[in-house]
């Protein structure tokens, strides 16, 4: 029987005001701010209708291409569908779905994020249009870089905030606000083992793909630190292009993610208080070019949109009605919706 999922109790639909920083100014060290306890809340990491704003509408263009094993689902982790709130936007694979004529409406939005020689864009998709928001320059101890992996994990009405792993292996925090990009560090060592992070629909954890196969989970604390809460996997993962989440859950933490070996596409279901992790597959096979999914949400459905990158940096949207009973087979493809999509892309 195939999973479905249960709306987050009191998240809705695109109606969180996350900012858009409109500042290119470049990251300066030790600016992130501390007290941030009392204006953190529940909600998904991103804005479903993220308002468009007067930034230049572009094509999009990435690859996309993930990988990864399927852990052995488990038949306990059921949930009923309920009619309700959605709030998150995440990734969406471009080869594989079903295809016909369907045209994403102007009621579904999402982000995704492009990093090219250290400068970050936003790029905000409503229906099948884009909008391109500069945030700024990634300036790590006054170097400017394109991290190994990137992963926004907190937005407010005042800032967002940003996970960041460099290739020396350090590990950094990235604020954004109206004056700009600032990064701290974190820590100076440790992280070389990991190759991907993304946080939970919720943001309120981090998960790591490492190099050797594993999958780790950390805490994102009130003051924006990262704290360990072990491996829920050592090995197995290595297929595993990426984890892209999906809309928040009563009780799991939910991702997609293409699998190297197959082409495939998983959902993964990571039970929040057991630690435990299940999977239904979407697709068999047909997706092994994409090299990233974003998944967006619809403010007056269950419906999300889909954009998926491939290797050709050609970005290709897709359509779920129903997001949440764990199914491929109501997926739909609107075609190409833009080109030359190179870089880091993440959520």
């Amino acid at each position: 029987m195939a999973n479905s999922r249960q709306t987050l109790a009191g998240v809705g639909v695109g109606h969180y005001g996350a900012s858009v920083p409109r500042c290119a100014a470049p990251l300066s060290q030790g600016k992130s701010p501390m007290n941030l306890a009392s204006t953190l809340r529940v909600r998904t990491r991103r804005v479903a209708l993220v308002a468009v704003t007067a930034a230049s509408v572009v094509t999009l263009g990435a690859s996309v291409a993930a990988a990864a094993p399927s852990p052995t689902p488990k038949a306990t982790a059921h949930h009923t569908t309920k009619q309700g709130p959605l709030g998150t936007l995440t990734a969406v694979p471009s080869a594989g779905a079903r295809t016909s004529d369907v045209a994403i409406p102007t009621t579904c939005a999402g982000i995704v994020h492009r990093t090219v020689n250290g400068n970050l864009d936003r790029y905000i998709y409503r229906g099948e249009r884009f909008t391109r928001v500069p945030l700024g320059t990634l300036s790590f101890d006054g170097v400017v870089q394109t991290p190994k992996t990137l992963a926004l994990a907190v937005q407010t009405e005042e800032f967002d905030v940003f996970f960041a792993i460099l290739n020396d292996g350090s590990l950094w925090r990235v604020t954004g606000d109206n004056s700009g990009l600032h990064s701290e560090q974190l820590s100076a060592r440790g992280w070389g083992g990991v190759r991907h992070i993304t946080a939970s629909p919720t943001g309120t954890r981090l998960y790591a793909l490492t190099n050797d196969g594993g999958l780790y989970r950390y805490a994102i604390t009130s003051a924006l630190g990262i704290k360990s809460m072990g491996a829920l996997a050592t090995s197995g993962w290595g297929a595993v292009k990426f984890l892209s989440p999906l809309p928040a859950d009563n009780t799991y933490d939910a991702f997609v993610g293409v699998i190297s070996t197959t082409g495939g596409v998983n959902e993964y279901l990571t039970d929040r208080a057991a630690g435990t992790v299940s999977s239904t597959r979407l697709f068999a096979s047909g997706w092994g070019t994409m090299r990233h999914l974003s998944v967006g949400s619809c403010s007056d459905s269950l419906a999300v949109p889909i954009i998926g990158f491939n290797s050709s940096n050609n970005a290709y949207a897709y359509y779920d009605t129903n997001v949440f009973n764990s199914s491929g087979a109501d997926w739909r493809s609107a075609g190409q919706v833009g080109s030359g999509f190179s870089g880091l892309l993440s959520d």
